[in-house]
């Protein structure tokens, strides 16, 4: 009986606390999905972008060497850079999004 007068009046004086909080809760979950949304439009461009940017001609059975995954990198690292820099992702040697 006492636990459940403590939790009324818990939740009667902190309605304000908990409703901002919900607030709060759905703006972060939209800003995360947001930014999800950002990360995987980048990586469709960037991964589009390969393809126009190696040699024509070379089998897609064979791998691409590392200088020509290096001159890639680099090419979507100047095109996409700051925009991989503001939603918190990289590139491996090997071209995959981390």
């Amino acid at each position: 009986m006492l636990k459940s007068i403590q939790t009324f009046f818990f939740n009667l004086f902190n309605w304000k606390q908990r409703s901002k909080a919900k607030r709060y809760e759905k703006l972060l979950i939209k800003g995360i999905i947001n930014k999800e949304k950002e990360k995987i439009k980048l990586i469709r461009e960037a991964s589009a972008m390969i393809p126009k940017k190696t040699k024509k001609g070379v089998s897609q059975y064979i791998p691409m060497s590392y200088t020509t995954r290096a001159k890639i990198k680099a090419m979507i690292l100047a095109d996409y850079g700051f925009k991989m820099k503001v939603l918190g992702m990289s590139i491996t040697d090997d071209l995959k999004f981390i």
